[in-house]
């Protein structure tokens, strides 16, 4: 996201959400993506909600919040779900609230793809009081609100093998539109310029027991006149008693993350997560970590 004011003055934050458990909502990435729990323990439901403090030592560091559900059909091979995201960055905020509806082609006992479509809308907020500017007399002293429409669209394809391993592949456009939405009133003007965005999610899941697997999965960002960003984590569940994680991606950042199964009975789970990130750039001491905490429930 990126901000000018009317003094010629720009700021830069993050357009959209990211998660390091991001495969506890794959939806995010791809409204098209199965939820991984259906594909390994045949769950139909599932409700997640994930929360991310990012630079815990600078002030107004991003503060993240998403509540995310997802409903399959089997019978009608028919995707449905919803979701709320929260995103506050210092002055700037954005609330998004979608929904989401896809369906699933199957080519072979193995093989299927599915197409997915977000639709929803963004509200943008900015807090003139706490813009600050080394010239008191620019300094903002409203806040500003506008509405906007989004959507999302993906398709992503899975093959399965006899031994239940399984791998996908998809594409996104997360971020249809790329437009400028501009602030004004009597006295000041703002424009955050939307920028389009394209995802890839890549993986492989591979089943070392009935109920232990091992995930390779990885997701590229791309955006025009900017580095490629790519994502590669690794993750291990063990009986669904534990999971743990690392990752890494090309912007300097690694993380580690833990979670456990709660058995609620009648194939009923809860899973409750913990991610600690660590950036590696110079600045990342001055900036602090990140921490991220992740729930969900599946049936």
């Amino acid at each position: 996201m990126v901000i000018w004011l009317c003094w010629c003055t720009g700021l830069s934050a993050q357009q959209l959400p990211l998660f390091s458990q991001y495969q506890n909502a794959y939806s995010l990435l791809n409204p098209a993506a199965m939820s991984g729990n259906f594909l390994r323990y045949d769950a139909s439901v599932q409700a997640s909600s994930l929360y991310r403090y990012q630079w815990t030592g600078v002030e107004g560091a991003p503060r993240t919040f998403l509540v995310n559900g997802n409903y399959f059909n089997e019978d009608y091979n028919f995707l449905t779900g919803a979701s709320i995201t929260q995103d506050q960055t210092g002055a700037l905020s954005h609330l998004g609230a979608y929904v989401r509806a896809g369906y699933l082609i199957r080519f072979s006992r193995r093989s299927f793809m599915t197409l997915g479509l977000n639709a929803g809308f963004l509200q943008y907020k900015v807090d003139g009081e706490q813009l600050k500017f080394n010239n008191p007399d620019d300094n903002v002293n409203v806040s500003l609100t506008r509405f906007s429409p989004d959507f999302a669209f993906g398709a992503t394809y899975y093959y399965q093998t006899r031994a239940k391993d399984y791998y996908y592949a998809g594409l996104s456009v997360p971020q249809t539109f790329g437009f400028n939405l501009q602030f004004r009133n009597d006295q000041n003007g703002i424009d955050i310029q939307r920028v389009r965005q394209y995802y890839a999610l890549l993986g492989s899941v591979f089943s070392l027991t009935d109920d232990s697997w091992l995930e390779v999965s990885s997701w590229v960002k791309y955006v025009e006149n900017s580095p490629i960003h790519a994502d590669l984590n690794l993750r291990l569940e063990f009986r669904q008693i534990l999971w743990f994680g690392v990752g890494g991606s090309t912007a300097g950042a690694a993380h580690v993350e833990v979670g456990t199964f709660i058995d609620m009975g009648d194939y009923n789970f809860l899973q409750i997560g913990y991610g600690y990130d660590h950036f590696l750039q110079k600045y990342g001491p001055r900036f602090g970590g990140g921490h991220e905490i992740s729930l969900s429930y599946f049936y």
